[in-house]
Parts: structure tokens; sequence; C-alpha cells
């Protein structure tokens, strides 16, 4: 069993940001879906009032499969994205609004995009009179088309509260439709196109220097100034705890892995890491739990691994020491789990 071929993305220290799901899981509950049930299947924790906690993309992936499969609700990407409102992008959302003109808004979407999740990668292309806003995700062969629409639903909700009188848009997917196309459109409420070359919009080029109703040129710059403080130490604070996560993940399976090893990857020293860990709110010790409960309940659903092969993959002594841990972890033996799932 090779993690980097079952599930790619344990192993990438991308992340999404916390209230963004918290948004997410509001809009779910309030629709009466067993959000908290689906929270503690995916190893997700319940809401938490920390702003800067990133969720790992393993994480909200592993959420966003539960929620499609059990949810059984067509287009539910599009509708939670359409759902959402600017202050469900921290920073982001807020600083597109105060900007001058679309087009410095959009530049503000390419800025602070990773602070939303960070496997984003927008790109504004201008051809004559016609603009395109275009979604280039890294790792895009990991997403689900849920996901893309999520982000381009979402980006479509923002784009309306910027220029409310201006609602002529192309949506643009490049993935086949997985619902009925007058679904797209009536959620939409745009012209939708299927199996193209981009993921994104279309609009008039016009538009990109109109001024916003919203304009604040005071709120823009302290904005700016937040969200370029928290970008700048990104790797080694705001999302270390899912840089250390996939540094564990990595080097697992290659044998027994310590906090020396992990600070060592980062550039780090043990005592700097233990101490940055901790402003996080967190450990390298939890997080390496953490990471081995992610792999045992990955593995427990491939019925032909060994549960024996799966203890002594995540460094257990013998069985008994991972039959432990994992009752530990989550109240019932890994038998008991695979029977239920």
């Amino acid at each position: 069993m090779d993690v980097s071929q079952t599930k790619p993305w344990l192993t990438l220290p991308a992340s999404v940001a916390r209230p963004y799901i918290n948004a997410l899981y509001s809009l779910l509950k309030q629709a009466g879906f067993p959000v908290g049930q689906w929270l503690a299947d995916s190893g997700v924790a319940a809401q938490t009032t920390d702003s800067d906690e990133r969720l790992s993309l393993y994480h909200a992936l592993s959420l966003w499969q539960r929620v499609e499969c059990d949810a059984q609700t067509p287009l539910l990407g599009i509708q939670l994205g359409q759902a959402l409102q600017p202050r469900d992008f921290p920073i982001l959302g807020q600083a597109a609004l105060s900007a001058d003109t679309l087009r410095a808004a959009i530049e503000q979407l390419r800025e602070f995009e990773p602070l939303i999740w960070d496997i984003g990668l927008c790109h504004l292309e201008v051809t004559g009179q016609t603009a395109k806003l275009m979604l280039n995700p890294r790792h895009s062969t990991l997403l689900p088309a849920g996901i893309i629409e999520l982000a381009i639903s979402g980006w479509l909700q923002i784009g309306r509260k910027l220029l409310p009188e201006h609602q002529h848009i192309t949506v643009s997917f490049t993935h086949q439709p997985t619902a009925e196309e007058k679904l797209y459109k009536q959620y939409l409420h745009a012209s939708v196109t299927f199996e193209q070359p981009f993921n994104g919009l279309t609009f008039p080029a016009s538009w990109l220097d109109l001024p916003l109703p919203a304009r604040d040129e005071h709120l823009q710059s302290l904005l700016q100034q937040q969200g370029r403080r928290l970008l700048a130490n990104y790797h080694r604070d705001l999302n270390l705890p899912n840089e250390v996560r996939a540094r564990i993940c990595q080097r697992l399976l290659e044998g027994p892995v310590g906090p020396a090893d992990t600070a060592r990857q980062l550039g780090l020293s043990t005592r700097s890491l233990r101490r940055k860990l901790a402003a996080r709110h967190t450990s390298w010790r939890t997080l390496y739990e953490e990471v081995r409960l992610d792999l045992a309940m990955l593995w427990l659903r491939e019925p032909e691994a060994p549960l024996a092969d799966i203890g002594l993959l995540l460094q257990f002594a013998d069985q008994s020491a991972f039959n432990h841990a994992f009752r530990r972890w989550t109240g019932e033996t890994p038998g008991q789990y695979r029977r239920r799932i």
C-alpha cells in the first residue's frame, strides 16, 4: 500500500481556511443535513473560533466526498457557492468589495486567494473586448467537479456583489455537466458551457475599469497590510501544521519519524518547530497521531488490506498496540470500524 498512490493529497501541505469551511458547515446545517456526523466521520473537528486555523486539503476533500455521497443533492457546490457572502472569504471578500475597480478586485483575488485555499491559481486574460477570469488549480486531477463548481459559483456570487447592475456573464467548465443543464442556468442565472478549455467566467472587458460602489481606499489599505502580513509567513506560521502533517506522512512509510526529522526538512530547529506549533495550538505529537489515524481509516476501507500490515506500516510494534491506539482515537477497534463502513 502506497499512500502517494492511494490519496496523493495526503502528502501535500495544501489547505483551506477554516472560516470558509465553517460557512459551508452553517449552510448545510441550516438545510437540515447531519453535518456533525459528517465532520466526525471525516476526521474533522467541530466548528472553531480560531479564524486563522487551516484545514488540510485531505480532510476538506474527505468531508466533501462524504457530503456529496450522503446529500444526494444535484449541483450542491453550485448552490452553496451562490449562498456564500463576502464575509465568508477571510480578508479576500472585503478586500475585493473595497477595491476601486473590478480589475483591482480581481487583483485582490489573485493575491489573497491562498488565504482561502492554496491550490487555486486564478488568471485574468483580456483579448480584445472580452475578459476571462480562469481558475487553473494546481493538482487539478485531485479535485472533483463539485469543488470546481463551488469555487466558480462563489466567484460569480462575489462578482454580482461588486457590480450588481452588470449580470451578463458566461460560466465555463472543463467537465461535462453532472446534472441537467437547465439546473445550472436556474441556479446560476447565467449562460453555462461545458467541456471548455478552462473553468471560469467570461464577461465584457469594459467592466474591468468600472468604479465599484463600495470602494473604500482606507479599508483597502488596512486589508492589504493584514493579508500580506499573513502571506509573508504562510508556510512557517499560518499553514505550518499542514506543512508538518504532509512531511510526517511522506516519511512515515520509510520508517520511524520524529520531530527532529520534520524540523530539519522545514529548515527549523526542533525547539523552534515546537514553539511555532504551540502558537498554532498543536504539537508535533498531535499531528503525528492525526496522520496515523488518517492513514488507518483510509486503509481500513480497503477490504483486502490485512490489519496486521496496516499496523506495521503505521509503525506500531504489534497488532495489539495498533488496536489500543485506534480504540483510543475512535472508540472502536479497527475491525469494528471496518465492518461499520
